[in-house]
């Protein structure tokens, strides 16, 4: 008997709910009168992120790193809630943590997915984190322009889990 509380499948149709949650995000973040829901919806989405944690597989201090990111980011979406300035920059250091998660899950993927991973890793969560976004005329467009990519990471994960 299994003492995992959340198994595999969970871990699948959380993913594909952060996914699809994470495009609605894109849209509050873009639209004026939805940006106020945007810190809630980031708040669920990390929530959901936890089960996903759990089931990719990852080494053991990538799947800390995961979690260490979850929570990291849900302080984060409080502090916006709750108007803190830095907010984002306590986002931005939690990232650096989900850039191990990433890469941790993805060294032990092939393919496609691998290699997206990697790439998600380095230059979503990690070069958007340690780059400021003023730094060069191009680093602002890194966030908006790689996230789209984790989305695609992140759903590509929950369909791999649905073989195991």
């Amino acid at each position: 008997m299994s003492t995992e509380l959340v198994g595999v499948r969970t871990g699948m149709y959380a993913a594909y709910a952060a996914a699809v949650l994470f495009i609605a995000l894109f849209a509050a973040f873009s639209m004026p009168t939805l940006a106020p829901i945007a810190p809630y919806l980031g708040i669920t989405i990390h929530w959901l992120l936890f089960p996903v944690v759990a089931a990719v597989p990852a080494t053991s201090w990538g799947r800390a790193a995961g979690y260490g990111w979850l929570v990291i980011d849900n302080v984060a979406g409080m502090l916006a809630i709750n108007g803190v300035d830095f907010a984002m920059t306590v986002r931005l250091g939690g990232h650096l943590s989900a850039a191990v998660w990433v890469l941790a899950a993805s060294l032990l993927a092939e393919g496609w997915h691998r290699a997206l991973g990697i790439f998600v890793a380095a230059v979503v969560f990690g070069a958007v984190s340690l780059i400021p976004a003023n730094a060069f005329e191009w680093s602002r467009w890194l966030l908006p322009a790689g996230l789209p990519l984790f989305v695609i990471w992140l759903g590509n994960a929950g369909y791999r889990l649905r073989g195991r």
